[in-house]
């Protein structure tokens, strides 16, 4: 099998085809563009290929990640974008118009919960949202919290925690549903 250079590589005449683009450690490794992957992007609408970039990132709006890419010498609208914050807030939406959720995350995420009518609200949600943020608040700690062990954290872990879990469980397999509903307060199990 002959090797090909990035160069050489066709892509598919037909619109047909499309591509759904990661961005970290594809189009950029942090702030830094990776060789070539400007001219590709520019290539796909010459060539009538569609293609969307997708993210795992809820901290940033649509605005915010294009703002990224035209710093690198990427020109996209924001309809090239589908982020995660997106995808969860067009979910609730189906799943229960005009809902309410318990927000713990960044703006990204606020953003598209308000732009799918979903309001952000601290008692009583239909949904608790977690999404990636880069700070935490007491207030967001203060919440309906459980700690699964069957992840990294030892129980031993707790101790340097500055913040304590109100239940702590071995496995989900521990929890029923009917004892979460009146779980006390700072109940470390």
């Amino acid at each position: 099998m002959p090797a090909y250079a990035p160069d050489s590589v066709t892509l598919p005449p037909s619109a047909s085809h499309g591509f759904l683009i990661d961005m970290d450690g594809v189009i950029y490794r942090g702030s830094e563009i990776i060789p070539g992957a400007d001219r590709f992007i520019r290539d796909l609408p010459d060539r009538r290929l569609p293609f969307l970039f997708l993210t795992n990132n809820s901290r940033r709006t649509r605005r915010d990640v294009v703002a990224k890419l035209r710093r690198l010498g990427i020109h996209v609208r924001e309809s090239h974008m589908l982020i995660c914050a997106m995808a969860t807030a067009r979910f609730l939406a189906a799943q229960k118009p005009a809902g309410t959720a318990c927000v713990i995350g960044a703006g990204g995420l606020l953003q598209a919960l308000h732009h799918n009518g979903y309001a952000v609200v601290d008692h009583d949600p239909d949904s608790v949202v977690v999404g990636e943020g880069r700070a935490a608040t007491y207030e967001m700690m203060d919440y309906r919290t459980i700690l699964v062990l069957s992840g990294g954290t030892r129980r031993e872990d707790l101790d340097r925690f500055a913040y304590r879990p109100d239940l702590v469980v071995d496995s989900v397999a521990d929890l029923a549903a009917a004892e979460l509903a009146h779980v006390p307060a700072r109940n470390v199990a």
